[in-house]
């Protein structure tokens, strides 16, 4: 039962990765400036990048459980 609360923990870590990479690109797709784009392609895809990662990491875990 702790492994199961520890994965739900690993899974909302995981969907607030998603959800703040996805408010970093919206914000920046209202932004009409050069360096939009860079925090558009550094920090918002580096974030939904690392959530849907780490989602299929702790998909595998939960197989194994």
């Amino acid at each position: 039962m702790i492994f199961h609360e520890k994965l739900s923990k690993l899974f909302k870590i995981a969907a607030l990765l998603l959800i703040s990479g996805m408010i970093v690109e919206l914000i920046t797709l209202f932004w009409f400036h050069p360096v939009s784009f860079l925090i558009y392609a550094g920090i918002g895809v580096l974030l939904i990048t690392g959530g849907v990662i780490l989602f299929l990491i702790f998909i595998v875990l939960r197989e194994e459980a």
